[in-house]
C-alpha cells in the first residue's frame, strides 16, 4: 500500500495504505450468539443502515474525487482530503460493526481500526507536506505511521481461539507490538528517534516494503481464511481478505504507474477509495448469515485450521526476528536485544497456553468423571424399582439369563424364588394404598437382609411379587433361604384382618432348583417356580412349596 503513496507522497497524495483499516471495518452482519436472526437487513441489524450511510458517502466522495482530478489534476490537496475521508467511513463503518460484537470478535476489530487510525494519521501528515509544497524522494514520519497500521493487523491475525480469553496474552503482545514499532522506525529512518538525525531510505526502497507488507497480511488473512472458522470469524476474514488483497493489487499498480514511470497524480488517484468502498459494500449489504461449511469441508480443513492456530504466534515474532537482524549490523545490541525480547515472549505466551491447556485437561478429566458417575447412578436408577429401592423386573429379566447361561458352562445349580404377598388386594381395600406401599417396603427391606450374597438377587416381579436369583444354590438350601423369608416377613407383624388365621402379613413362595441345560430356555425355570408359588397358595398360603 505504501508503494504508490510513497510516489504520490512528491505530490502531496494521500497514502491508500488508510484503505487496509477500512478493510477491516468492512465486517459483515454479526454473527455473536445472542445475534437476532436474519429478517430484514435494516429491523434485524440496525448497523447496517448506518454502514449503508456511509457506503454511499464512500461512493459520493470518489465521484467527487473523479470530478476534481478531471476538472484540475493539480488539485492535490482536496484530493488528498476526499481519500482520508473515505478512509474515515471505512474507520467509522470498523467501529460501528465492533460494537455489535462478542468480546472475542470485538477485538479483532478493533485491533483492525486502530491500525486504520494510524493510516489517517499518516494521510494527515502526507497531506500537510502537500500543502506546505515539500518535496520527498526519501521516507518521512508519514511512512512511518504507513507502516506501522500493519501491526495491529498483524495482531488481529495472529489471535487464536485458545489465546482470546487470556488478557495478559494482549499485554504480551503490546510488548512485543512496541519492539516492532522501533524496529520499524530503525528500518525506515536508519536511526532512532532521539539521536536528532536521520539517513531516510529511498522512495523506491519504501516500496518494496510497502508491497511485502500488504502481500504478506492479505496473504495471511487468507490462510486463517482457510482454517473454516466459525461463522463471527469467518466474516471478518473474508471482510479482511476482499480488503487486503484489493489494496494491495491497487497500491502495487498505482505504485509502479507513479515511482518507475513518473505518472503524476490524476484521476487514477481515485482507486485508492475502491478497497474502501468494497469494504463497506461487504458490510453494508450481504444480509444472509455466511455458510459455515459442510462437516466435510470442516474434516478436510481441520489439519489446516489446527496447523494456522500453532503457526499463527509464531508469524509476529518471526517478523520481529527478521527486522531484528536486518538491523543488527548497524545496531547490534538493538537488534539482539529486540529478538531476544520477541524469543522471551513468545516462550512466556507458550507457557501461559500450556498451562491453560494443563487446566483444561484436569477440567475435562473431572468432568469425564463426573460424566461417568452420572451414568452410573443413571444406569441404576434405570434398573431400580421406584418404590422399594430394589432392583425391577427388567433387570430381573437380564441376571435370570445371565445366570442361566453362567449355570450352563459351570453346571452348578441355580435356584429361583418367586415370592408373592398373600391377601394383598384387601389390604390395600381395608387399610388403603399408603399403608400398602409401606408394607411392601418393609418387605423388601427384610426380604433382602436374608440375601447375604453379593451374587445374589432380590427383585420386585410384579404388584406385590419379589423375585430372588440364587446363583450356585441347590434345592435344600434354596429351600432354607425361603422359609427364613417366609418367616421374617410373618415376624414383622403387619396387620391384615383380611389374612386368615394368622391375622398379619404373611409371604407364599415358589422354589425351584435346576441345573441349566444348553437346549432349555431360562423360562423353564421362571414357569416351574410359578407353579410351585401357585400350589403354595392353593394349599393354603404362607408357606413354601417346592417344585
Amino acid at each position: 500500500m505504501g508503494v504508490a503513496r510513497m510516489a504520490r507522497t512528491n505530490n502531496a497524495g494521500l497514502l491508500p495504505q488508510t484503505d487496509l483499516y477500512d478493510m477491516a471495518s468492512t465486517s459483515g452482519p454479526a454473527f455473536e450468539p445472542n445475534a437476532r436472526p436474519f429478517a430484514t437487513p435494516a429491523a434485524a441489524y440496525p448497523h447496517w443502515r448506518f454502514t449503508r450511510v456511509l457506503f454511499a458517502g464512500c461512493a459520493i466522495s470518489i465521484l467527487a474525487q473523479v470530478v476534481l482530478m478531471v476538472l484540475d489534476r493539480q488539485a492535490a490537496f482536496a484530493s488528498n482530503m476526499l481519500i482520508a475521508l473515505e478512509f474515515l467511513f471505512a474507520a467509522a463503518g470498523c467501529l460501528r460493526y465492533a460494537s455489535r460484537q462478542n468480546a472475542e470478535t470485538r477485538a479483532l476489530w478493533i485491533s483492525i481500526a486502530s491500525g486504520l487510525f494510524l493510516s489517517i494519521a499518516g494521510q494527515i501528515v502526507t497531506t500537510y507536506d502537500s500543502l506546505m509544497n515539500i518535496r520527498q524522494t526519501t521516507a518521512t514520519m508519514s511512512d512511518f505511521f504507513f507502516l506501522i497500521y500493519g501491526i495491529p493487523i498483524l495482531l488481529a491475525v495472529s489471535l487464536t481461539d485458545d489465546e482470546a480469553d487470556l488478557r495478559v496474552l494482549f499485554w504480551l503482545d503490546g510488548a512485543k507490538a512496541i519492539v516492532a514499532t522501533v524496529l520499524i522506525y530503525l528500518q525506515i529512518f536508519l536511526t532512532l528517534p532521539w539521536t536528532g538525525h536521520s539517513t531516510a531510505i529511498s522512495a523506491t526502497s519504501l516500496m518494496y516494503v510497502y508491497n511485502a507488507e500488504n502481500f504478506t497480511l492479505a496473504g495471511a488473512v487468507a490462510l486463517r481464511l482457510l482454517g473454516n472458522p466459525g461463522p463471527a470469524k469467518r466474516r471478518f476474514y473474508i471482510a479482511m481478505s476482499i480488503y487486503l488483497w484489493s489494496y494491495a493489487v491497487v497500491s502495487l499498480i498505482l505504485g509502479y504507474f507513479e515511482l518507475e514511470r513518473n505518472i503524476a497524480q490524476g484521476p487514477q488517484d481515485v482507486f485508492w477509495g475502491l478497497p474502501c468502498l468494497l469494504l463497506l459494500a461487504a458490510l453494508s449489504f450481504r444480509t444472509e448469515g455466511l455458510p459455515a461449511g459442510t462437516e466435510r469441508n470442516k474434516d478436510s480443513n481441520r489439519s489446516i485450521a489446527l496447523l494456522l492456530d500453532n503457526l499463527s504466534p509464531v508469524l509476529f515474532t518471526l517478523v520481529i526476528v527478521v527486522m531484528g537482524a536486518r538491523i543488527a549490523p548497524a545496531y547490534p545490541r538493538i537488534g539482539f536485544a529486540s529478538i531476544a525480547i520477541a524469543v522471551a515472549l513468545y516462550g512466556l505466551r507458550a507457557a501461559l497456553l500450556q498451562s491453560k491447556y494443563l487446566r483444561s485437561q484436569q477440567d475435562l478429566a473431572r468432568s469425564g468423571l463426573a460424566l461417568v458417575d452420572a451414568i452410573d447412578r443413571l444406569r441404576d436408577l434405570s434398573i431400580r424399582d421406584g418404590l422399594t429401592g430394589i432392583y425391577n423386573r427388567r433387570h430381573f429379566d437380564e441376571v435370570l439369563l445371565s445366570e442361566w447361561k453362567r449355570s450352563i458352562r459351570t453346571q452348578k445349580p441355580l435356584s429361583l424364588l418367586l415370592i408373592d404377598v398373600d391377601r394383598f388386594k384387601k389390604l390395600n381395600d381395608r387399610y388403603g394404598h399408603p399403608e400398602g406401599d409401606e408394607c411392601l417396603k418393609k418387605i423388601a427391606e427384610h426380604l433382602l437382609k436374608i440375601l447375604r450374597r453379593s451374587s445374589d438377587t432380590l427383585a420386585r416381579y410384579g404388584g406385590e411379587e419379589f423375585a430372588a436369583i440364587l446363583p450356585e444354590t441347590n434345592k435344600e438350601s434354596a429351600q432354607l433361604i425361603a422359609d427364613a423369608m417366609r418367616m421374617s416377613v410373618e415376624d414383622l407383624k403387619i396387620a391384615n384382618e383380611d389374612s386368615q388365621p394368622a391375622r398379619v402379613v404373611t409371604v407364599s413362595i415358589g422354589v425351584c432348583s435346576e441345573n441349566a441345560m444348553l437346549n432349555r430356555p431360562a423360562e423353564e425355570l421362571l414357569n416351574a417356580a410359578d407353579a410351585a408359588l401357585y400350589r403354595a397358595k392353593k394349599l393354603g398360603r404362607n408357606r413354601v412349596q417346592v417344585a
